[in-house]
């Protein structure tokens, strides 16, 4: 969980002498900037080609542009190269400061296109974009081709219910690889972490009978069949 929020917030994971402020994400949470937010696009067209478990009307795409040769030619696929010698958008900087008059210029040119086309035509040219709903969040996680590649979910086993699926680990080492396990009843592993810490079995009892901590109520039946 702590690496996972660390790649979701990395801007924050990481720090040095003159590191810009982290962009704010819009009102509506589209995006942190008018070239790395979502846009809606045209409808599909009948002849789109669909993929297994693919959305029959895909309306969102994500863009993606970093420097300055980008934005040149994302402007030259959407026509308008008049925004890659505007002052106000010619820059990253210029982009920044003037990123409400560029999404709401951009918003229409969007639509012009499905979101398949604004795909295909500009990763084409090199610049970032990609469907945003190709699939639903459950199609993505078992089915998509990528997905699939980094074993992105995993089987695994719980005693009370059987087996399930769940996210596999993010991190992958060599040395210390990491185990895809069902999740913990509240308070499993109490009993045994205290141990570790050097507690008796009649302080770990203490612990519990002044509402400490606590632990599975079948735990406590094999503990009292135990003894």
């Amino acid at each position: 969980m702590i690496v996972s929020n660390l790649y979701l917030n990395c801007e924050d994971a990481l720090s040095y002498d003159g590191k810009p402020p982290r962009p704010p994400v819009d009102r509506r949470q589209m995006g942190e900037g008018a070239v790395h937010r979502v846009f809606e696009t045209a409808p599909a067209t009948s002849k789109s080609p669909l993929g297994p478990h693919a959305n029959p009307d895909p309306r969102w795409v994500c863009l993606g542009i970093g420097n300055d040769d980008e934005f040149g030619r994302f402007c030259e696929v959407a026509d308008r190269t008049d925004l890659a010698a505007d002052s106000r958008f010619a820059t990253s900087t210029g982009r920044a400061q003037h990123r409400a008059e560029l999404e709401e210029i951009l918003a229409p040119v969007f639509l012009t296109r499905t979101a398949q086309e604004w795909e295909t035509s500009l990763l084409g040219a090199g610049v970032g974009c990609v469907v945003a709903d190709a699939m639903s969040h459950f199609a993505f996680l078992y089915e998509d081709d990528q997905a699939q590649a980094i074993d992105m979910m995993a089987q695994t086993e719980h005693p009370s219910f059987g087996p399930y699926w769940r996210y596999a680990p993010v991190i992958r080492l060599s040395d210390t690889p990491s185990q895809v396990r069902s999740y913990c009843e509240l308070g499993e592993h109490t009993r045994s972490l205290l141990r570790e810490l050097g507690y008796d079995e009649d302080q770990v009892a203490d612990l519990k009978e002044g509402n400490v901590v606590t632990w599975p109520a079948e735990d406590e039946e094999l503990a009292t069949a135990g003894s």
